[in-house]
């Protein structure tokens, strides 16, 4: 460690009196030092075929294969719901970086209108969808992991439309402040033009450490739940589905399984994310796994662009999971300068830097190779995300088709609601 950083160490100590800054040292060295992870030297296989992969279209024959009656996942899954055992958590933390180009600024993902100039946001068509299984009886807690940035606007949004009228009101839990991001070379923290230190969340892997931390986790297993979903927000498709509930609360039953992430077809529109594989983990056993580019040298590429199974961030977790596994390891990823306008990050020479995550998927490679499952989904049913302002605005046809519906709604939980309209500079978005 150079007097620079120890200099550093002593600043965000007094300035960030909340943050473990010794164990973000730690993991910084560690990265100086080329510790932080190693390459993935393994076969690089697909899972098909495999009893680690099964099929959304194939849960008919699996039901038949297995001496269950027709429509067994679904009736489970619907009692799981009735009896306070399903939950889904959904993954707010995220200011649209990737909006500011074509907006001038950073909304809150969450609370931004998914069809525009109408206050129908994607925390809206999520929450919809519990409403519609409230008018049927059925009751699904529904948690929203916030980060810092966007857990103020998150919580005086769901008290403005009077938590969407759902009987168990939406809870909302924060992920720690977060660690500053780095100079690739130096080491040194990237500081911003207001004199404050470039700060992150973790990644959407920090989520089970953080809903465990909340509180909410054990609320949730006290009240006697069992399964939870985990989404994205801005995936308007990413909704609890009693067949897949049912399926994976069989498999937990029957075989042990854990955790569970969904799959779809790869298009040539994914940029990132990563594929499922059968993986080869440190101790030599198999088993499922979801493996990123930045995880292989370069000559290997090629051998995981002919995987086509893509992982879609959707996960369902069995709270009976060892809660030791929920500390992941972290992962250097590399991320554009942030160039806000008012407070950009100074004092860096590349127009990269480090910040440190934890992957949630990385816990597949954590328990027992039988534990962890991967199901295909199709595209269309479950994954349908809106990254990019442009692809938002691309979608606009299909989700005023799937999503008009609830204008009125929105007016009847809260008569102000064009309030709630976020700006869009038009002219930006025709350049």
């Amino acid at each position: 460690m150079n007097s620079n950083q120890t200099n550093e160490l002593l600043w965000l100590k007094k300035n960030y009196p909340d943050m473990d800054v010794d164990r973000f040292d730690q993991i910084r060295q560690k990265y100086l030092k080329g510790e932080l992870e190693i390459a993935y030297e393994g076969e690089i296989q697909s899972l098909k075929q495999s009893k680690y992969m099964s099929s959304y279209d194939e849960l008919g024959r699996i039901e038949e294969g297995n001496g269950l009656p027709s429509g067994y996942f679904q009736k489970t899954g619907i009692e799981l719901g009735e009896k306070g055992k399903l939950g889904m958590i959904v993954l707010n933390g995220g200011v649209a970086t990737s909006y500011e180009k074509e907006l001038g600024y950073r909304p809150t993902k969450g609370i931004f209108q998914a069809i525009m100039d109408t206050p129908i946001s994607f925390i809206a068509i999520k929450l919809h969808s519990i409403y519609q299984f409230q008018k049927e009886g059925i009751l699904i807690p529904t948690y929203f992991m916030n980060s810092p940035a966007t857990d103020k606007d998150t919580r005086e949004y769901l008290a403005k439309f009077n938590n969407f009228n759902l009987q168990i009101e939406p809870g909302c839990f924060c992920q720690d402040l977060g660690w500053p991001r780095i100079d690739p070379k130096t080491g040194n923290v990237i500081m911003r033009k207001s004199g404050q230190a470039s700060i992150v969340p973790k990644g959407h892997g920090d989520i089970y450490q953080a809903f465990a931390r909340s509180g909410r986790y054990d609320e949730f297993i006290d009240k006697g739940g069992e399964v939870l979903l985990i989404c994205n927000v801005d995936n308007s498709e990413a909704r609890i589905d009693f067949a897949i509930a049912g399926y994976f609360s069989w498999l937990n039953q029957t075989q042990g399984l854990q955790i569970m992430f969904e799959s779809a077809q790869q298009s040539p529109n994914d940029k990132k994310g990563g594929k499922c594989i059968l993986m080869r983990r440190p101790d030599g056993t198999m088993g499922c796994g979801i493996l990123e580019f930045t995880r292989i040298s370069a000559d290997r590429e090629n051998d995981l662009k002919n995987i086509n199974e893509f992982n879609t961030n959707i996960a369902w977790l069995h709270t009976s999971i060892d809660r030791r596994l929920f500390d992941l390891p972290f992962r250097a990823v590399k991320k554009p300068l942030q160039s806000e306008v008012d407070n950009p990050e100074i004092n860096c020479g590349n127009k990269e830097v480090i910040q440190f995550e934890h992957e949630m998927h990385k816990i597949m490679e954590l328990i027992p190779p039988d534990q962890g499952h991967i199901l295909f989904v199709p595209r269309e049913k479950r994954f349908w995300p809106n990254k990019y302002f442009k692809d938002q605005i691309n979608k606009q046809p299909q989700l005023i088709e799937k999503y008009m519906g609830l204008y009125d709604w929105m007016f009847e939980l809260n008569p102000q609601a064009n309030e709630w309209i976020l700006k869009v500079d038009r002219r930006k978005t025709e350049d």
